[in-house]
């Protein structure tokens, strides 16, 4: 897998002129995987599009990781796609500025937190990369399920040579293992490392390919 850096970048053109065909093209998926659009309508959009998706497909698997750019601040479109996904990816970072948690909580907590205040709704699994670890917790009804992961292979920074795309490779991994698979928890994450381990010591496709 070589992930282009910005191949969201016009995505949300591609939602706003054909949005009916991509909802024609794509809602018989088993698995659906969203990334923040760059443009400023992107999440409207995404959000649209995707409730015309699960309306249609009702089995299908949402996945979402939002980055910085969609834990930022939650617009109404952003909270209603936040309702739908199935899979949320994070890292520690983006789930404590999700849930606007400035205090040393344990991301358990803060989970329950948003489940709590209904910004993500169960049944969800939500994945939290960390620097050691990889937290998963499975979320149904007002039960919050935590499950740690410590990452086995250790990369130093001389050992890494392109970051871009890691997140994505990692969501690839655990996606495939766990819904396509139906591999165990454990090993659908430890795919998962193994995918972004090997992504990490690679180099993407270059901006300079991309037309």
């Amino acid at each position: 897998m070589l992930p282009y850096p910005a191949t969201n970048g016009k995505a949300a053109d591609l939602f706003g002129e054909r949005g009916d065909s991509i909802v024609e093209h794509i809602g018989d998926s088993r698995i659906i995987h969203l990334t923040p659009l760059i443009d400023e309508r992107g999440a409207d959009l995404a959000m649209r599009w995707m409730r015309a998706i699960k309306a249609r497909n009702p089995e299908l698997v949402l996945s979402l990781d939002p980055g910085y750019r969609w834990t930022e601040s939650i617009p109404p479109a952003l909270a209603g796609l936040y309702k739908l996904v199935d899979v949320l990816f994070l890292n520690e970072t983006e789930l404590r500025q999700l849930a606007a948690c400035h205090k040393q909580q344990p991301c358990k907590s803060i989970v329950q937190g948003l489940l709590h205040r209904r910004v993500i709704d169960a049944p969800v699994t939500v994945a939290v990369k960390a620097d050691r670890n990889s937290y998963v917790y499975a979320c149904d009804g007002g039960t919050v399920n935590e499950s740690v992961h410590p990452i086995e292979a250790w990369l130093t920074e001389q050992q890494i040579e392109d970051t871009t795309g890691a997140g994505d490779v990692f969501a690839a991994g655990f996606l495939f293992g766990r819904f396509v698979q139906g591999l165990t928890l454990q090993a659908s994450i430890d795919l998962a490392h193994r995918l972004m381990w090997r992504k990490l010591q690679g180099i993407g496709a270059p901006m300079t390919e991309v037309s």
